[in-house]
């Protein structure tokens, strides 16, 4: 309706995905066993769907969900009308959600006038041009800090639920690779350090192109998508940090 009358909208835009981070995501997914197609050059959103249908009902559903939705770009508002690339759908305006309520009064504001016979469309566009620009920038803005407090948030209850585990074991998969050390998330989504200081039985090279960490004397590998059994290390709860370790090898 309102892209008919050619008005001024606050547009829900998440765009396509990064090519290194789509690169990432099929290495991790070959790591786990799958063979997903697609995730090169332009990527559509059914390869994605595809990957999460293979992936629905087995042990790597929650954790393939997860690296997934990290590997595309984090949405945003714009007065310009982009694609929305998950939808697959050219006119997206808005979700519902407590965070977007002023996104979502404009838009429903701009209707309830669009609709009334007395309103003409230009008095609407009139009065929505500049502030369509602003209100976008104004919505990303507050919407990433709402993100931020909500991740500081899940990190300090996980480390404080982690904190009563201390030296206990448990299996993981290897979620990102770094020339620091193995993230490593648990199936109860809680995500630890294996920091590369502490991975005393060889010297490990950080091979960027395979997303692994190679010994250069033993040939053993850690990569992107691997399982692997870690023990709980060390909590700091307020630093909210979660350190772990190799299970069952002398660090």
């Amino acid at each position: 309706l309102l892209g008919d009358a050619h008005l001024p909208v606050l547009y829900r835009v998440p765009e396509q995905p990064d090519a290194q981070r789509m690169q990432e995501l099929a290495i991790f997914l070959n790591n786990l066993g799958y063979r997903p197609r697609g995730l090169r050059g332009e990527v559509k959103p059914r390869a994605l769907r595809a990957v999460l249908d293979a992936a629905h009902g087995t042990k790597h559903e929650a954790i393939v969900s997860r690296v997934l939705l990290r590997s595309l770009k984090k949405a945003r508002y714009s007065d310009d009308n982009y694609s929305h690339f998950r939808l697959a759908s050219t006119d997206y305006c808005h979700f519902t959600s407590p965070i977007r309520r002023c996104p979502d009064l404009m838009i429903h504001r701009q209707v309830a006038m669009l609709l009334d016979a007395d309103t003409e469309p230009i008095t609407v566009s009139d009065m929505y041009l500049d502030t369509c620009v602003s209100a976008a920038a104004q919505a990303s803005t507050c919407e990433r800090r709402a993100l931020e407090a909500e991740r500081a948030v899940e990190a300090l209850k996980m480390a404080e639920y982690m904190h009563a585990h201390i030296g206990e074991e448990f299996d993981g998969v290897i979620s990102g690779v770094t020339d620091f050390g193995l993230f490593v998330e648990l199936p109860n989504l809680v995500e630890g350090l294996v920091r590369m200081s502490d991975l005393h039985d060889d010297y490990y090279i950080h091979d960027k192109k395979s997303y692994a960490l190679y010994g250069r004397s033993s040939g053993r590998r850690y990569a992107l998508g691997d399982s692997i059994r870690i023990l709980v290390q060390a909590v700091d709860v307020p630093a909210r940090q979660i350190s772990f370790g190799l299970a069952g090898r002398a660090q």
